[in-house]
């Protein structure tokens, strides 16, 4: 299966005070509908854009879910158990189930 990010649409999410908000785009959705089977892949995988001032989400943790943050462009800061650490291209976070986070969009990009 292949995809082009740039063909998955860009979809807004944003909260009703405008202080979280993201362009997300579903990779896993768009595989698992390629799939001649229709399974749906072992892990969620997702593009996001975090616009300047934004935070992803409330500072939060999931019950059982792993998430991984990979930079690709831009710089943010990483909010890990009350710890803020630098986030740029090439960085990666890993966030097991129990660890709160949130990622902050503090700069002009």
């Amino acid at each position: 299966m292949k995809i082009h990010l740039q063909d998955i649409k860009q979809e807004p999410s944003e909260s009703p005070k405008k202080k979280f908000g993201l362009l997300r785009r579903h990779i896993s959705d768009i595989l698992q509908q390629q799939d001649e089977d229709n399974r749906k892949p072992p892990f969620d995988l997702e593009h996001a854009v975090l616009a300047p001032g934004k935070r992803n989400y409330p500072y939060h943790t999931h019950a059982t879910t792993w998430e991984m943050y990979y930079a690709i462009s831009g710089t943010a800061q990483m909010r890990i158990e009350d710890e803020i650490h630098d986030f740029q291209p090439g960085d990666v976070f890993l966030c097991p189930p129990g660890q709160a986070h949130q990622l902050i969009n503090n700069s002009t990009e």
